[in-house]
């Protein structure tokens, strides 16, 4: 997938997190069921070598488990309710999950989970997965690190554009911020906390996550190529009073 300069991008933040667990299938569901055109959603390798949809590391959040992701198999990692911090009961989704549901009805900004220095495969086995979905023209890549970025882009020979998420925000390494990191990466687009947003970057800028009416209009006046929302039906909303005053 190539950022139009012409098609503004809405990305669902974890899906539609407010009303459902986020990363479920519900919450993708949700998007589709709302005429929200794209989601956001992270993924992990399992012990087993699968790809889960999940944000956090752990499971201590969302399951209430201190359960590792990266050191348990699916099989395990299913059984888990990653619904109960919102009194739900959801299990973690494969990323092929979300594609068969997503597939001609959303596009995804999936970003990486992996804090290794050298990788441990997750990067060639998403590319794989991407293809074997056809879902090259669906997605955007990006990740907080950099160095995965780049192994995406190597494998993936650069087939789609990839960004470099960051932030100020406290436990975020000074080394990544600014988008310092683009180049290491070989990033196409940027991805910063919208509260850094403050000009037009050399590269196309989709930040996160933009939640009120005031901040959404912000961003579209300083001409980002898109926006990531916990509440992605008020941006509908928000693009559409700015499109009717045009």
């Amino acid at each position: 997938m190539r950022i139009d300069h012409d098609h503004f991008l809405v990305f669902g933040h974890r899906g539609c997190p407010k009303a459902n667990p986020e990363n479920t299938l519900p919450s993708f569901a949700a998007c589709i069921k709302g005429h929200v055109p794209g989601a956001e959603l992270d993924v992990h390798l399992t012990k087993d070598g699968k790809l889960v949809v999940a944000h956090d590391f752990s499971l201590s959040r969302t399951a209430h488990t201190e359960t590792v992701i990266e050191e348990t198999d699916f099989a395990d990692l299913e059984k888990e309710n990653v619904g109960k911090y919102q009194g739900k009961h959801e299990r973690i989704p494969l990323l092929a999950e979300v594609f068969s549901m997503g597939k001609g009805k959303l596009y995804f900004d999936i970003e990486i989970k992996d804090n290794n220095l050298r990788g441990k495969g997750l990067e060639p086995l998403l590319w794989k997965t991407i293809r074997a979905y056809g879902m090259e023209n669906s997605v955007l890549v990006s990740s907080f690190n950099p160095l995965s970025v780049r192994r995406f882009n190597k494998v993936s020979k650069k087939a789609v554009d990839t960004g470099v998420i960051y932030s100020s925000e406290k436990g975020i390494p000074r080394v990544i911020r600014g988008g310092r990191c683009r180049h290491i990466a070989h990033a196409t687009f940027l991805k910063p906390d919208w509260r850094e947003v403050r000009k037009r970057e050399s590269l196309p800028v989709i930040p996160w996550t933009v939640d009120d009416e005031l901040a959404i209009t912000q961003m579209q006046d300083i001409g980002v190529s898109g926006l990531i929302s916990n509440d992605p039906l008020l941006v509908l909303q928000v693009l559409g009073k700015i499109r009717s005053r045009r």
